[in-house]
């Protein structure tokens, strides 16, 4: 039996900042990592910025995993930014953040670092990256203050 062409693995918490794996997911994701053709994370640049994605990166160069990691660059932490504009009108602390350069900071691992500004631009990137031979980052550029709440796709009969 063949495995399956996508897989998704989350970990079934959510956090203010990012979607994060619990620890033992990331053995799960290694192992589904090794079966399937095309893996693929996304995670917002804040979680990335924080730490424990860059772990990963590092882990996935030192064992060889061409992992495709898409990081949505807004300038901070999403979620808590457009809480904070709602729940607090617009007093913003802690949201917003000075980023690297999310391309060098890949290539610094040993990494491929690609950006895309557009869909039009990430159709060919994402190509290009499922063939590499390394982990990828492909950093999109979102505009800060664009993100919208998961909350109704999360729980849609919850009141709003």
């Amino acid at each position: 039996m063949s495995p399956p062409k996508h897989r998704e693995l989350l970990s079934g918490r959510m956090q203010p900042v990012a979607i994060e794996a619990d620890p033992d997911a990331i053995a799960q994701a290694v192992k589904a990592i090794k079966a399937a053709k095309n893996p693929l994370i996304t995670v917002g640049a804040g979680a990335l910025h924080a730490g424990e994605e860059v772990q990963e990166l590092a882990t996935a160069v030192q064992h060889g995993i061409n992992l495709v990691t898409i990081v949505f660059n807004n300038q901070g932490y999403g979620n808590v930014r457009r809480d904070q504009n709602t729940l607090y009108e617009g007093r913003l602390i802690g949201a917003d953040l000075t980023n690297p350069d999310f391309v060098k900071l890949a290539e610094s691992f040993g990494a491929i670092g690609y950006r895309a500004t557009s869909a039009a631009e990430l159709k060919p990137i994402l190509e290009k990256a499922f063939k590499d031979d390394a982990p990828v980052i492909i950093e999109i550029i979102v505009e800060p203050g664009s993100e919208v709440s998961p909350w109704s796709f999360i729980n849609p009969e919850a009141p709003q």
